[in-house]
């Protein structure tokens, strides 16, 4: 079996359990992935400002400000609402879930965390992002590709259009030498004439 290569994530961790902190911090050590962590919603917002992360672990019931307004804000700004936020609770009741993705989140982790669920959700996290990031890319391409055809459409507009300017300026040219020619045949006559 061909083992697949994980990609490495820049993840924030934050919870207000200093136990869980370390515990995960660990598993993303492991893993290889680079990571920092907040033991609040505050310093959660603050970090995720400064060290822009791929994923958020995210605590639901924190003092302060909790998990729910964390995501909420996190979702609101233009600029940090891409982040895939994943919200470790210990409260896996259909209303808290609710709650949870009408605040945005992207994914839930039941607490105790499972290592090994946890692995797999990042790892299927950082596919879906590839994903999106491929299609997105792609979208800009279809639309430089469009915007180039149109560009080319208006050049070759404006290449027979000047063609015709040519053609026509050429055309006026030879009118110009037909006419000087028969003035000049019309008065080499008067000329030849005017010596005998």
């Amino acid at each position: 079996m061909i083992e697949e290569k994980t990609k490495k994530a820049r993840i924030l961790i934050v919870d207000d359990e200093p136990a869980n902190l370390a515990l995960l911090s660990m598993l993303m050590m492991d893993q290889g992935h680079s990571y920092e962590t907040a033991i609040n919603g505050a310093e959660g917002l603050e970090k995720v400002l400064s060290f822009n992360p791929d994923i958020i672990l995210l605590d639901l019931i924190m003092p302060g400000m909790n998990g729910l307004e964390v995501c909420k804000t996190i979702k609101k700004d233009l600029k940090t609402r891409h982040i895939w936020v994943i919200f470790m609770t210990g409260q896996s009741d259909g209303d808290t879930k609710f709650k949870c993705l009408q605040a945005g989140a992207n994914d839930f982790l039941a607490k105790p965390v499972d290592h090994a669920e946890l692995a797999v959700k990042i790892n299927n996290t950082l596919k879906l992002r590839e994903i999106e990031e491929f299609r997105i890319r792609n979208q800009v391409l279809i639309e430089t590709k469009n915007s180039l055809e149109e560009k080319n459409k208006e050049l070759e507009r404006a290449c027979t259009e000047l063609k015709d300017a040519q053609a026509q300026i050429l055309h006026q040219r030879a009118d110009s030498r037909s006419l000087r020619t028969l003035i000049r045949a019309w008065r080499a006559p008067s000329i030849s004439s005017g010596m005998n």
